[in-house]
């Protein structure tokens, strides 16, 4: 679980960019086709319509960077997780009762993904089992 949060945290600064790190990360690799496990494959990654980016293209880009209503979204996918099962050992610790070790840990690790995410304005997000 540690390495999961950690990953995501380091993720979060992927999140912000500007139009010319679009450019020098992103258009080269739409414009090429895809790799398949280091070998080159003939299949376009666009399928439909042509990629070049215009400057009607980039504005619209910029604008959605720079938009304060724009959503942005970590996700923490732990399917080896069980909300119900969270949902009662955290009510234990609002109540005071006691909890084994694992579980304040597992509260602060996940307490550390949603503080980081807020802390930079994303929205954070966690997928588990019900």
């Amino acid at each position: 679980m540690h390495d999961v949060v950690g990953q995501d945290i380091k993720n979060l600064g992927n999140m912000f960019f500007t139009i010319d790190d679009f450019k020098k990360n992103k258009q080269p690799k739409f414009e090429s086709t895809y790799n398949n496990h280091g070998k080159r494959t003939s299949i376009k990654r666009i399928r439909q319509g042509n990629f070049p980016l215009t400057q009607i293209d980039l504005d619209k880009i910029e604008y959605v960077i720079h938009n304060p209503k724009t959503h942005r979204q970590c996700v923490l996918s732990c399917s080896f997780l069980s909300k119900s099962q969270l949902a009662n050992e955290f009510d234990k610790i609002r109540t005071g009762n006691y909890v084994k070790g694992h579980i304040l840990q597992m509260y602060w690790i996940l307490s550390s993904f949603i503080h980081a995410c807020r802390g930079v304005n994303v929205i954070p997000k966690i997928y588990c089992r019900p």
